[in-house]
């Protein structure tokens, strides 16, 4: 054996002893989170959590149940537009597929943000990617609008597709910004306030939408543009807003400044509190450097079934017809 590989052998036999007790330090920090770091609500904590819910959340979800009362005063105005402006004259054909494409570009641009909303996160931080949900809401709103009032399907269709991809963007960003800012113990607390959020969302804009509220042929596009106030009340203190302390740590290489964001959103906790954090971050941080491609995770039996299960349930819930009950009801109930 040469003294090369002499050296090999000792350098994997010493980095092997040293992982060795660090595994079982991380066991047992981990327990110790698990057992002393209950978590606790902190206004700084609560303040993210509602603020960022609803924020994004409740709008995304508005976007997704307003269609449907004011729909068939929609398809009127559209129509009657395109005749004033330029002489179209459309079949009920043309209407329904024009119809279609309005409906349907908030699902396609929703899809598209929900699919780079990891990579716009990641590159640009959860608070940032946060702050662009809110440029695409509010231009959005104010197209849905004024779109009546400068007699612009187009302005219409864009609004769709701007609130689309906000709604995509915030789905994928704040279960992630949320998990990230909460202590362990609490993630599934704040995990759920996306779905509850988007709920709201749906369930306010059946509401405010009724035909005895804004849902009717002169006021649709109050309607349309009314999640405007509570994402203009709830992205004013952004500054207040922290940034992922796991971002800044994994993304950014910030020790000291995750360490502050940590500070500020658990309040006046131990010291030791704080270290554990940021030693499940620096363990996280290396198990980033070593992740798996799409395909090894498809390869592992381990992460198959768990993989399908989550495929499952999120197929299941698309396919059974949700987004058509909450956009296309009054049509359908129309058409039977």
């Amino acid at each position: 054996m040469s003294a090369s590989q002499c050296e090999q052998g000792d350098y994997k036999a010493i980095t092997l002893s040293e992982n060795i007790p660090s595994a079982v330090k991380l066991n047992e920090e981990q327990h110790l989170v698990d057992q002393q770091d209950k978590g606790r609500w902190t206004k700084q904590l609560a303040f993210v959590g509602y603020g960022a819910t609803m924020g994004s959340a409740i709008p995304a979800g508005y976007c997704v149940g307003v269609m449907n009362s004011p729909a068939v005063f929609m398809r009127e105005w559209c129509n009657q537009t395109l005749i004033d402006r330029y002489d179209w004259h459309l079949s009920e054909t043309g209407i329904n597929i024009l119809w279609s494409a309005i409906v349907s570009v908030f699902l396609i641009s929703g899809a598209i943000g929900s699919l780079t909303g990891a990579k716009v996160a990641n590159r640009f931080g959860r608070r940032s990617s946060y702050l662009y949900c809110g440029f695409f809401f509010i231009t959005s709103a104010i197209l849905f609008f004024t779109c009546r009032m400068m007699r612009s399907v187009e302005a219409l269709i864009i609004a769709r597709l701007l609130a689309g991809l906000a709604a995509g963007l915030s789905t994928a960003c704040l279960p992630m910004y949320l998990a990230e800012v909460a202590p362990l113990s609490m993630r599934g607390a704040l995990g759920v306030f996306c779905p509850i959020g988007l709920t709201v969302g749906v369930l306010v804009a059946q509401i405010l939408s009724l035909r005895t509220v804004f849902g009717n042929a002169d006021q649709w596009h109050i309607a349309l543009s009314l999640y405007i106030i509570i994402v203009l009340i709830c992205y004013a203190p952004m500054k207040y807003y922290p940034e992922s302390p796991k971002w800044l740590y994994i993304m950014k290489g910030d020790k000291e400044g995750a360490r502050q964001q940590l500070e500020k959103l658990r309040g006046n906790v131990d010291a030791n509190v704080i270290k554990r954090e940021m030693l499940a971050m620096e363990v996280e941080a290396n198990v980033e450097s070593q992740a798996s491609s799409y395909g090894d995770v498809l390869k592992d039996p381990k992460l198959r079934l768990p993989l399908i299960l989550v495929c499952a349930f999120q197929g299941g819930q698309q396919l059974s017809g949700i987004n058509a009950v909450c956009i296309q009801v009054v049509s359908t109930d129309q058409l039977l």
